[in-house]
């Protein structure tokens, strides 16, 4: 797992001041939204960890590696720092301007998925993850 050079998981669209108990944004929970500036270095690299982890295991669930080579080439173009495979392939995938498909970047869709659509597929599925993680650890079903 590597770091991330971000000092926070935010993403500018926080929907825990509407209500949520996990951001649609950035996927963490409230609370540590409101603790997170208070929280030690080890506590936010946990946070991280979760969140860095809930993101693979959702690229797991779509894409395979078929080209290395490739997906490395777009790593660096794009600058994108990660080192596992599964992180490189979430960021580049989520370059809204870059409109990258996963053949471009030495990926392919698991089951017949459909590309036309697929950063918000996995967006949801990030969302629906860390949900679900939420209601696990603390047993209260979030809305």
């Amino acid at each position: 797992m590597t770091s991330n050079h971000r000092r926070t998981p935010c993403v500018g669209i926080c929907s825990t001041t509407y209500g949520d108990l996990v951001c649609r944004g950035c996927k963490r929970f409230a609370h540590e939204i409101v603790q997170w500036n208070g929280y030690a270095g080890e506590q936010q690299r946990t946070i991280w960890s979760r969140l860095l982890q809930l993101r693979e295991s959702v690229i797991d669930r779509y894409l395979t590696l078929v080209n290395e080579a490739t997906l490395l080439m777009a790593k660096d173009k794009y600058a994108i720092e990660h080192d596992s495979w599964q992180l490189i392939a979430w960021d580049l995938l989520q370059l809204r301007g870059a409109r990258l498909l996963p053949v471009d970047i030495g990926l392919e869709l698991k089951n017949d998925e459909q590309t036309n659509d697929l950063p918000n597929t996995l967006d949801k599925e990030f969302y629906s993850a860390s949900l679900a993680y939420y209601e696990r650890s603390f047993r209260t079903l979030a809305q």
